[in-house]
């Protein structure tokens, strides 16, 4: 069978995937999640056009349009595409600090990943992003505007659709003692 050019990418980022299913897997993770990376990782190898190709024409909605590649799995491979890494892999391998990782997002300098490191404790883009969510939460050296662009680019990074994670009038959702208290 004659492949495509850039099908070895495939090849390599479907090894990515799987590697990423063992770290889960030998930490005990949920066996759903160890699966979907396997699945998107036999799609990615079973390919006969370029994941590079696809997402260039169609964009992230190409690759989840693909058998067993959801948002998440498409937010990952799209990173790979553009940098080469995928900073959850590396993480979970114990490779990159949180403060490498938060610098992995524009505006985060390496004065600003160790303050938000240290001082604030956020260890990865998933705590930020819940952070930048919460009204109450005050990060040192994000104001409003960093804190309005940081906002979608963590969205796209971690695969979230847009508008996730906010009310449908655009404001940030309650914080969850208001809706325990409301609740009770």
């Amino acid at each position: 069978m004659n492949r495509a050019p850039g099908i070895e990418e495939n090849r390599r980022i479907a090894a990515l995937l799987r590697d990423y299913a063992g770290l889960l897997e030998a930490q005990g993770a949920d066996g759903f999640r160890i699966r979907a990376y396997r699945a998107a990782a036999d799609t990615a190898d079973r390919l006969d056009e370029p994941l590079s190709a696809i997402r260039d024409r169609e964009g992230r909605d190409g690759l989840v349009a693909l058998p067993a590649i959801g948002r998440g799995i498409a937010g990952a491979i799209t990173q790979i595409l553009d940098t080469g890494r995928w900073a959850q892999l590396e993480r979970l391998q114990g490779e990159l600090s949180p403060e490498t990782l938060l610098r992995t997002l524009p505006g985060i300098g390496p004065a600003l990943a160790e303050q938000l490191a240290e001082e604030d404790g956020i260890e990865s883009l998933e705590e930020l992003e819940a952070a930048l969510h919460d009204p109450d939460v005050k990060l040192a050296g994000i104001g409003p505007r960093r804190r309005s662009a940081l906002i979608p680019v963590l969205a796209e990074r971690l695969g979230r659709a847009p508008g996730r994670g906010r009310a449908r009038h655009g404001g940030p959702l309650p914080p969850v003692t208001l809706l325990l208290t409301v609740d009770g």
